[in-house]
């Protein structure tokens, strides 16, 4: 084991972080942070988490055998809308693949703008259902770095997959090593998005959907720097 955790080192030694794959990398990062940050505030203000749901499709046949029939509803609703955001994004995103041609930076400007926009003006249930299906707008965006999709709203799939790459590297197949430490910085990331969300929700209250804002617009202007850096590169 000790050998396999020294091939994972060296593996991701030679991998050539060149300025445009680090900013990248940050940005689908950004990304994750942002789903961490917005489930968390999601679950505290609604009571139920918004950017994954496998827990909530248990938790349907639950309150539906405990006669809850009203919050079973709410949940199937929640479950619809994000669903919705899926379709929305296979209508807008035209292929699987990461492409500069794909407007994933105005589409999560409009995400930002629009979880302002709906929480100033708009009823608590508009604005309830809404945030599913902007994250599943989002998690439908098949974003992906090196050939790997990355999911940014939740951290099953990440955590399944750091463990079968870990445990191929165990035996012996060590050519996909450095996924796993990409796999764990992503769930990290999701995390810290996560504390932090409580922390400003503690602190600032329901203002932390602003800050939500700030940071769905951001990530949509750094990816606007990516592209020109790439389109830059290319003309070298």
């Amino acid at each position: 084991m000790k050998k396999a955790f020294q091939d994972l080192s060296n593996t991701t030694k030679k991998i050539k972080y060149e300025p445009f794959s680090l900013i990248y990398v940050f940005w689908l990062n950004l990304l994750t942070f942002s789903g961490g940050f917005l489930n968390t505030l999601g679950i505290i203000v609604f009571g139920d988490s918004i950017s994954h749901f496998s827990g909530n499709v248990s938790r349907i046949a639950i309150e539906y055998e405990n006669f809850n029939f009203l919050h079973a509803k709410m949940i199937i609703c929640l479950l619809l809308f994000y669903f919705l955001g899926n379709i929305f994004s296979g209508m807008i995103v035209k292929s699987q693949e990461f492409s500069f041609k794909n407007r994933y930076g105005v589409i999560l400007m409009l995400i930002g703008a629009t979880i302002y926009f709906l929480g100033m003006f708009f009823p608590e249930k508009i604005f309830k259902y809404s945030l599913p299906l902007l994250l599943g707008m989002q998690n439908g965006l098949f974003i992906s770095y090196r050939g790997t999709v990355v999911r940014t709203t939740h951290i099953t799939g990440n955590l399944t997959d750091a463990g079968v790459y870990l445990g191929r590297a165990l035996r012996g197949e060590r050519q996909d090593s450095w996924k796993i430490l990409f796999y764990f910085l992503n769930i990290f990331v999701f995390f810290l998005g996560s504390f932090l969300g409580i922390k400003f929700f503690n602190k600032i209250g329901m203002n932390a959907f602003n800050l939500v804002t700030v940071i769905y617009i951001t990530i949509g202007l750094i990816y606007f720097i990516l592209k020109k850096y790439y389109l830059i590169q290319n003309k070298s």
